[in-house]
């Protein structure tokens, strides 16, 4: 039986966009506009309102205190192609630092479709998850090591909302961060290229930190990791 389960039929994602104009506003802020190729032809962003298409900005930049707000966006389902205007904010020393360095060629984000329609309105549907595994003999949902009951999930507004558990202390930063940035913009130009994990070698986890967040920095703290093989989630922002 041939695979579908692959990149290119992705229905409400793309692959990572780059960075084909950057312009600095001031100090903490930059506008760029970011290309995204390849785009499946099945995805739902083509046909859906641009209210609904986010733009999704690596972790490995957010981790580093750095947001990016969509500002406009072209689609041609005929090239496979878009072009996303969005504005990039720093909001800590350490990411106006990042913020210097990023340039044209920077891969930094991809689309996201947010199809209502698909949203999870039923808990157990995640819970049934638990026990089920794909054909590679993997959990659907896993929450670490922890059971079934440590993940705290509620039906609000019509929708799933999951709660996860933040651990005591807090994550900062090694001296040495500063010396990683200029490596990371090189490495930003691979796309695909696991940044996540190298960022991991400059984080240092607090278990007796206290979790409050310091003027001119942001908070890092951390959770059991929660694994979904065939649901995306994202921060509920309510």
């Amino acid at each position: 039986m041939k695979n579908y389960l692959i990149s290119t039929h992705f229905d409400l994602i793309t692959d990572d966009g780059f960075i084909v104009d950057i312009k600095k506003i001031d100090e903490k802020k930059v506008v760029a506009t970011i290309k995204i190729q390849n785009i499946s032809d099945a995805f739902l962003g083509f046909v859906a309102k641009e209210e609904y298409i986010l733009f999704n900005l690596k972790s490995t930049l957010a981790q580093l205190g750095i947001d990016a707000i969509k500002k406009g966006i072209v689609l041609n389902k005929s090239k496979k192609t878009a072009e996303v205007l969005v504005e990039i904010i720093a909001y800590t020393p350490l990411a106006q630092k990042m913020l210097c360095l990023l340039s044209k060629d920077n891969y930094i984000g991809k689309l996201f479709c947010e199809e209502i329609s698909r949203k999870v309105r039923d808990p157990s549907y995640l819970t049934r998850m638990f026990s089920r595994k794909d054909r590679f003999n993997r959990p659907l949902l896993s929450f670490n090591k922890k059971d079934q009951k440590d993940l705290i999930l509620e039906k609000k507004e019509g929708y799933t909302i999951a709660f996860l558990p933040i651990q005591n202390g807090k994550l900062s930063y090694t001296k040495e961060i500063e010396n990683f940035l200029p490596a990371l913009s090189k490495i930003l130009s691979y796309q695909n290229y696991p940044t996540r994990e190298l960022l991991k070698l400059y984080q240092r986890f607090d278990k007796n930190k206290p979790a409050n967040i310091q003027k001119d920095d942001c908070l890092l703290v951390k959770t059991d990791p929660l694994y979904i093989r065939t649901v995306f989630a994202k921060v509920s922002e309510k």
